[in-house]
């Protein structure tokens, strides 16, 4: 005959159990609305951004060229900056004073140049020594996501190594869970009972209590601003990575004109590139350096300082070993490196 449970135990054991998988599952479905968080934080960076580039225009550019506009106009009308006038229409424009019909439709166009040659040029850099109110919504909601991620790989694991075994345990335990339901079982229910209360105390004795990492994961919530800045500046590469990924719609880099040909460029760009024996992830310019390097072959790698050289020549290695490439490398830096 099977042994009577401690039914007060086994319902402690079991909602522990369920807490556990129920908190996992939370970790990983938070991911979608911290990526979204990320994206509208990006949004409103970059708006803020593009806002203060055109505030600091003057109108007077547009007078520079041989266009005939009197900026002085726009000026006496209290327009004196390129976001004051990007937010006018041609009707608004024409209202003011001096300007005709032409006139403001010429210098709507004028100004619709600018604010696409700015939105083009225009690149996401985060400020976290003198930040604005934007760069630190931005720096948190990366943080959150970032820091999250790197529990979520561990998470991620044991919650799919262990989620359905332990469904199956809890419904096969429910006898061993109170007078009533153990008095109504048969021998063969209360046995396979202790059995399932035994896997699950096997399970939350060994991987499946994380709890070490759901508490880390939840702290990262709790994080001042101060933390957060000070995690950005340690690991920029990995935020403007994360900002790459999620936010592809938006510049995070400075990166300058190939002078490639087409044709070439589309070479490169189609390289396959196998980084399997690098733990870094390169940028996105970073990549196309590496796919240079291995398309070109013999080639010299002159980007600005700052920018990742280093890492290039480490991951064009790590892929010619994963083609199964032997070489003798031969690494040329100066002596404070």
């Amino acid at each position: 005959m099977a042994q009577k449970p401690d039914f007060k135990k086994t319902k402690e054991l079991m909602a522990a159990a369920e807490m556990l998988d129920s908190s996992m599952k939370g970790a990983l479905d938070a991911e979608k609305g911290e990526i979204a968080a990320v994206r509208e934080a990006a949004d409103s960076f970059y708006s803020y951004k593009l806002k203060k580039a055109l505030s600091d225009m003057s109108v007077e550019m547009l007078g520079q060229g041989k266009q005939g506009i009197r900026v002085s106009y726009l000026k006496d009308a209290g327009i004196d900056d390129i976001y004051k006038l990007s937010k006018m229409s041609v009707p608004a424009i024409e209202a003011l004073s001096g300007i005709g019909d032409q006139g403001a439709r010429r210098i709507y166009e004028l100004c619709c140049q600018i604010v696409d040659n700015t939105k083009k040029k225009l690149s996401v850099r985060i400020n976290a020594d003198e930040p604005a109110e934007a760069d630190n919504v931005l720096i948190r909601a990366l943080y959150v996501l970032i820091c999250h991620n790197s529990f979520r790989e561990r998470i991620r694991k044991i919650y799919d190594e262990n989620h359905k075994p332990l469904l199956k345990e809890l419904e096969g335990a429910k006898s061993a869970t109170g007078g009533l339901k153990w008095f109504f079982a048969s021998s063969r229910e209360r046995e396979g009972a202790l059995l399932c209360v035994s896997s699950i105390e096997e399970r939350m004795a060994g991987e499946f209590d994380c709890s070490d990492a759901l508490k880390l994961y939840n702290d990262i919530l709790r994080a001042d601003i101060t933390e957060c800045r000070a995690h950005f500046r340690e690991n920029s590469p990995s935020y403007y990575t994360a900002l790459e990924t999620y936010c592809k719609h938006l510049n995070t880099q400075n990166a300058p004109e190939t002078g490639l040909p087409a044709e070439l460029l589309s070479e490169i760009e189609a390289h396959p590139l196998d980084l399997q024996y690098m733990k870094a992830t390169l940028r996105s310019y970073q990549a196309f350096g590496v796919k240079y390097a291995l398309h070109q072959k013999r080639t010299l790698l002159g980007d600005d300082m700052g920018l990742g050289k280093t890492i290039q020549a480490i991951a064009s290695m790590a892929a010619l070993k994963a083609e199964g490439k032997h070489h003798f490398w031969w690494c040329v830096l100066p002596a404070c490196s």
